[in-house]
């Protein structure tokens, strides 16, 4: 280390706490709430892009029912070949992004909640005393559009209507790293954009998300606190109320 390296990394220090303090509020009750989800369920991720509304990094956290990779990935986020996150924005949301140019503009159709919540949200409700309300299709404008964003490698060549290339043609080319966000409703694209650097010739994918894992599990996803304890728990209840049940009587 030498006077300018010091003071280099002071300076860094210095703008990332004041970053994170104050020019992203809501970083801290975010992480704060996250890494009491990565003890419970074990596997949080977060996501850090330039958002395209604030005009500034963000880093969010996601849920894992929130990020989908497929079957075969490997547990290092870099490797997969797909990676699916399932996004909830509010009419105003969407809109921002469509005056942004983020997304194209499409006509949006109000989202269908009448089907089977979510099995994860509906535990969470249960527990915090939350209910969502029985009819609430007056509030359009609250009702929360679902987007898939796919940070996947295609071949946009192959997608052509009426493509004729020969088979050597095919087998010579090469997936690129795109992102495309789908609107589950429509099922329309909102947006295509290149996922890799421009001027890269080797195409190299970017990467937007980080694993947090409590414990390494056996597949992608990690371990926690749930599947570790959740029998001796229910065990626990169970012999609880059998006793208590056998005091009153």
């Amino acid at each position: 280390p030498t006077e300018e390296t010091e003071q280099r990394a002071t300076r860094v220090k210095d703008w990332m706490n004041y970053y994170l303090m104050e020019g992203a509020p809501e970083w801290v009750e975010s992480h704060e709430q996250m890494y009491l989800w990565r003890a419970i369920v074990g596997s949080v991720f977060t996501k850090t892009y330039q958002d395209p509304i604030l005009k500034r990094p963000v880093s969010p956290w996601l849920g894992p029912e929130q990020l989908i990779v497929s079957y075969h990935a490997d547990p290092e986020m870099e490797s997969c070949p797909r990676v699916s996150e399932v996004m909830s924005l509010t009419f105003k949301e969407i809109r921002e992004r469509q005056l942004a140019g983020f997304y194209r503009e499409i006509s949006l159709q109000p989202p269908d909640k009448s089907g089977t919540p979510n099995a994860v949200r509906a535990e969470v409700d249960a527990i915090t005393g939350v209910t969502p309300a029985a009819n609430d299709s007056q509030y359009m404008f609250d009702k929360d559009f679902e987007v898939i964003e796919q940070h996947v490698d295609l071949d946009l060549d192959s997608l052509e209507p009426g493509n004729t290339t020969n088979t050597d043609t095919e087998n010579s080319r090469l997936p690129l790293p795109y992102i495309v966000s789908v609107e589950t409703t429509t099922r329309k694209v909102l947006a295509l954009r290149r996922n890799w650097r421009e001027g890269d010739d080797t195409f190299q994918k970017q990467q937007y998300y980080t694993h947090h894992r409590l414990i390494p599990g056996l597949g992608f996803y990690g371990i926690g606190y749930a599947h570790i304890l959740g029998n001796p728990a229910k065990a626990a209840t169970s012999l609880q109320r059998q006793m208590i049940d056998a005091a009153t009587l």
